[in-house]
């Protein structure tokens, strides 16, 4: 019996070691696991800021190419005044409530204001522009979708505007300049 209790001794003896020589192995593979997925973090953490970056960059090349587009069809007067009414109108309906930091009451207040305007002036096409990345601010800051949807269709809106003072201004400068031809050779 004495053999017996020596030997249950001697196997918990053996088990207790073989127990904390894999601990402290599991505890070197951990750590060696951790490291090696902390410099994977990092560099995921850079390749998506990367991507972010790279995302954000197409996304104002788009929005300023289809501004661009938008502001050229309306100054070459292919966008014609009751296509801007009906996109007002749709603005104005969707007037979205103001909430938070950015985009407050009296910047709601404003840019109904202009937009129930039926003539606009280059100072207006500022407001609306400056009432824009105030929308946009507040989209970022609170990632409320709607406010983008608004913000995508407001640039249309300001787009259009400007092509249409563009046109506007050319025409102006065409008679303008009939004007003193005729005066001229009278």
């Amino acid at each position: 019996m004495s053999s017996l209790a020596a030997q249950a001794l001697l196997t918990a003896l053996v088990v207790v070691l073989v127990y904390f020589t894999l601990k402290r192995e599991i505890e070197k593979v951990r750590a060696d696991l951790r490291s090696e997925l902390g410099g994977e973090m990092r560099s995921l953490k850079v390749e998506v800021a990367d991507l972010k970056f790279r995302v954000a960059s197409l996304e104002r090349a788009r929005q300023g190419f289809g501004e661009t587009l938008i502001e050229f069809l309306a100054a070459k007067e292919v966008v014609c005044k009751p296509k801007r009414v009906a996109l007002r109108g749709s603005l104005a309906a969707m007037l979205l409530p103001s909430r938070c930091k950015y985009y407050t009451g009296e910047v709601r207040r404003r840019l109904l204001e202009v937009l129930e305007r039926d003539e606009v002036t280059v100072d207006d096409l500022r407001e609306l522009d400056r009432i824009s990345d105030l929308i946009y601010k507040e989209y970022l800051e609170t990632g409320r979708e709607e406010l983008i949807k608004y913000y995508y269709k407001l640039r249309t809106y300001i787009a259009l505007l400007a092509g249409l003072l563009r046109s506007k201004a050319r025409q102006r400068g065409t008679s303008e300049a009939s004007m003193q031809r005729a005066a001229l050779q009278s």
